[in-house]
């Protein structure tokens, strides 16, 4: 999954994901998107770069 070109669209990715089946195969993308979501509210910028 490419994110670098969507950081406006994270938290929504997030919360479709976190509505779909949780598998092993998707454990790895959750987590991701958790943790640049954090990172967008701790950064106040949502552009991580």
């Amino acid at each position: 999954m490419k994110v670098s070109c969507t950081w406006d669209d994270v938290k929504s990715l997030l919360q479709d994901m976190e509505k779909s089946l949780i598998s092993f195969t998707i454990h790895f993308p959750i987590k991701f998107l958790q943790v640049a979501a954090q990172m967008q509210t701790a950064l106040c910028m949502q552009d991580l770069g």
